[in-house]
């Protein structure tokens, strides 16, 4: 397996102008040394899969500046990933990343997170989505 998304919108939504979109999305890698996948929300308005160290963009989630906006991941099963805060609102005027990585051979780690995007000023969730990482180490 290689980059695989499955994709379907879950919510668009708006408070006033402002929109953000969020995919529930399943990524995957694989590496015979140590595999990682990510998960990327960027400030660029895009987010994108990581692949064993390698990104991809997969969709905008925003066409507006990113700065008005916070993102909150929560992992809802399995392993916990590295990078950004977990359990926290987090301004997405900055890039937020988390990755899963796996080193034990023959073994497949996996983590589902639950992503919400928020209005900065008035708190209002306008997106959310499951986001699922595989990281597989032949």
């Amino acid at each position: 397996m290689s980059g695989i998304l499955i994709a379907t919108i879950t919510a668009v939504g708006g408070g006033g102008n402002a929109k953000a979109t969020l995919l529930n999305s399943a990524y995957y890698a694989q590496d015979a040394t140590s595999a990682s996948s990510a998960l990327r929300i960027g400030n660029d308005g895009n987010v994108s899969q990581g692949e064993n160290g390698t990104f991809t963009v997969d969709y905008a989630w925003t066409g507006e500046p990113a700065s008005g906006f916070e993102v909150y991941a929560s992992v809802t099963s399995g392993s916990t990933p590295s990078g950004a805060s977990l359990s926290t609102w987090l301004s997405l005027g900055t890039t937020r990343t988390w990755t899963l990585t796996n080193s034990a051979s023959g073994t497949t780690k996996q983590s589902i997170l639950a992503v919400q995007i928020r209005l900065a000023a008035s708190g209002a969730v306008i997106a959310s989505a499951t986001v699922e990482l595989y990281a597989e180490r032949l």
